[in-house]
């Protein structure tokens, strides 16, 4: 639901990039729609490859890749 992604973007804020896992990088592809939300999305991966832990740099950048070949 397009009125859901705020709060889907600001809960991704929240958490501690350097204690989650590759998890959180990637899968919101079809959750976020909206371009507003999809900038707040690349800005907080790319955030994440640079200061996230070690597997969620690793997935944050195999991300940015993929949404980059997507949009």
């Amino acid at each position: 639901h397009h009125f859901l992604q705020s709060d889907l973007i600001d809960m991704l804020e929240s958490l501690p990039g350097d204690r989650c896992g590759a998890w959180v990088a990637s899968g919101w592809v079809s959750a976020i729609k909206s371009e507003e939300f999809i900038d707040r999305l690349n800005k907080l991966q790319i955030g994440w490859s640079e200061t996230g832990s070690k597997t969620l740099k690793a997935a944050a950048t195999a991300a940015i890749r993929t949404y980059r070949g997507i949009r």
